[in-house]
């Protein structure tokens, strides 16, 4: 996704984050689902885990996620909450292969 504000790591300008699928290997590194199912079944992302599977499927560093524009990071929480919601599209799955 296009980052409504760029982030800086090192040298480099960061204007777009594409977030992979995450392996049940990262899964278990995390340790935890990025939501909370709420009491009357909705959905709520899990912030603190979000910005841990944020980090992991960009490579990033934690310090550099902690700089995402509130936007940005509303929509990759989305996005990652999105990955154990839905199953993965024909084209998602044969880049795993």
């Amino acid at each position: 996704m296009k980052l409504t504000c760029p982030l800086t790591h090192g040298d480099e300008t960061i204007t777009e984050l594409n977030l992979p699928r995450p392996t049940t290997k990262q899964v278990r590194k995390i340790g935890r689902l990025p939501y909370k199912i709420q009491s009357d079944e909705s959905v709520t992302p899990d912030m603190t885990v979000v910005c841990a599977y944020v980090a992991e499927l960009s490579q990033l560093p934690p310090s550099v996620i902690d700089g995402l524009d509130p936007v940005d990071i509303n929509q990759l929480a989305w996005e990652v909450c999105g990955f154990f919601m839905t199953a993965p599209t024909a084209s998602s799955a044969a880049s795993k292969s």
